[in-house]
Formats: structure tokens, sequence, C-alpha cells
């Protein structure tokens, strides 16, 4: 096996991804220890008896191993039993990620940090950082402005059209800007397309000049929401603009050889979420600071599980 593989996936599009040595070797015990012989154009992986292993097996061996139901990872979406097993905790692997981003030393841009998904992870940052979270951290967004964290520390934000200036190093880049629903539903339709492809090429056009070595875009559930008939006008509009930023920021990787971690968000909550009307969660919260009944409202019946933004 090289260093790279290639894979088709929907709509017959190509990606290219590194193999790591750690999974070369993995592959290798793998083939050693399994009894069905190796052919071009046959699945590589079987189950018990000897069928192509499918993909369910795999998100349940996972979802097993992290002691939540599979469809908690696959869709934001768990069984209404579900209750966590406190030994899979976030504590679990939060001090071993605290501790990576300590000794890892790259510098890390946040992109709409003034959004409360930035606003978030900056409070993470923070607290995983300690002093050396002023010298790391670059907040980027609309404006400039001076933002106040849960721990009074204070971040200064500058407009994301100063992010090529940063001068170049090693950088990760967390990229959360972008226009939301919301904006969809009440902006012109090609104000609201070109603001956020605007964002979009702003923060393509830094990431060679600054260093970046890697970047996690923030994507939307929208995105698989585009052809779907039953989605509203706002939805697929903001689903495309997702997936095409998946797209943009997936051919950088790929022709620059960088790493870029694109998530689809389904289901999160954390401090400074907002927006009642927009998010479910927000409007159950409001609901209970008000002193009122929750009211939960929805066209179909459905259980939701919310993931904290710390894990």
């Amino acid at each position: 096996m090289g260093d790279r593989l290639t894979i088709t996936g929907k709509r017959q599009k190509q990606r290219v991804i590194a193999i790591l040595p750690a999974v070369r070797e993995a592959i290798a015990t793998y083939l050693d220890a399994c009894p069905y012989p190796v052919e071009r154009d046959k699945a590589l992986f079987r189950t018990v008896k000897g069928a192509a292993l499918y993909p369910s097996a795999v998100q349940k061996a996972v979802a097993d191993a992290r002691g939540m139901p599979f469809l908690f990872l696959t869709h934001g979406y768990a069984d209404p039993d579900y209750r966590p097993d406190p030994a899979m905790s976030y504590d679990c692997f939060g001090k071993l990620a605290r501790a990576t981003l300590v000794e890892d030393g790259r510098r890390i841009v946040i992109t709409g940090a003034g959004g409360w998904i930035g606003l978030a992870t900056l409070d993470l940052l923070a607290a995983a950082l300690g002093d050396r979270f002023e010298k790391r951290v670059r907040a980027f967004g609309s404006s400039t402005r001076t933002m106040r964290l849960a721990d009074g520390t204070q971040v200064l934000q500058r407009p994301l059209s100063d992010m090529a200036w940063l001068p170049g190093e090693p950088t990760i880049v967390l990229h959360t800007a972008f226009l939301t629903k919301d904006r969809a539903e009440v902006m012109d339709e090609a104000a609201y397309i070109a603001a956020n492809r605007a964002i979009s090429e702003a923060v393509l056009k830094a990431l060679g000049p600054i260093g970046a070595e890697a970047i996690f875009v923030a994507s939307s559930g929208a995105a698989a929401k585009v052809d779907d008939p039953k989605a509203g006008a706002a939805m697929r509009l903001y689903g495309a603009l997702k997936r095409e930023d998946e797209e943009r920021f997936a051919a950088w990787a790929d022709e620059t050889g960088k790493r870029a971690v694109i998530a689809r968000i389904y289901a999160l909550t954390g401090p400074y979420i907002n927006k009642p009307g927009a998010y479910a969660i927000a409007s159950f919260l409001a609901d209970a600071m008000a002193g009122r009944p929750v009211e939960v409202r929805a066209p179909k019946k459905g259980v939701r599980a919310y993931v904290p933004i710390r894990e």
C-alpha cells in the first residue's frame, strides 16, 4: 500500500487522502489475521461471515467504544433511553486534548470569533492554554471589537480582511465565519450569496501567506438539505453555500497537501448560543429562563441529542 489513497464518494467525486504509517501497519496486521483471500475489486474489510463490511457495523463499533448510540454519531439523534457512560465522559479525553494544544505550539486563528461557536471556542482555548492564550490565539470577524470571555479575558477581534496581514508562521485555522440561515431569510439572495463567497475567498486567500498548515471548517447539516424538496428555500440556499464551502476548502487541502477537517454540525450546544427563533435548544433555554413552560414545536416526531461544544 502506498502513502495515498483515492476515494470515490457521492456523485462520483474523488478525494485523495494520506495513509499514515500507523494505518498501513494496522491494515497489514488485519490482513495477516483475515481468513479470507484478498482479491482485486473485492471488499478488503469483511464481516465474520466473509461479506463486505457495512458502514453501520463500523459505526456501532465506534459508538460502543465511546459509550453512545451510533445514531448519535451519524445524525445527531439518539435513542430516548440513552444515558451517558460516566467512564467515557469529556474529561477522559479533554485532558489529553488540552495537553496536546499546549504542546503543539502553533498559532491558532479563529474566524467568525464573535459568533456563539467562535466565542465558546475562545473560552475553551483560554482554559486550555492559560497564559499562552494571548500569544497563541488571533480572532477575526466582521468588525473590530473587544470581546470579554467567561473568565474575564479580553480578546481583540479584528476584521476578516486583516487576516492575510498576519506574519507567516505555522498556523491552525478554525473557520466558523458564515452568514447563517436566518440571514438568508431576510437578505436579497444575490447579496447573501456574494457576502458568504466573499468570506470564503478572504479566508482562502489568507491561508498561504499566513502559513496555515491545517484548517477546521464548521459546516452544517443543511448541506444535506440542498436537494430536499421539503426544505425551505432559505435552508436550501444556506445548505448549497455550505456545501460549496466544503468543496472549496477540500480542494485547497488537495492542492496544497495541507489538512482540512470539515464537520457538518447538526445538534450542537454550549455557552453563548443565541437566536432562539433559529435554534431549538436556544428556544428551550429562553422558555426555561423566562419561567414559562418549554414549548416544543416540530412538523414530525423526533428525538434529538445535543453535543456540548467542549467535546
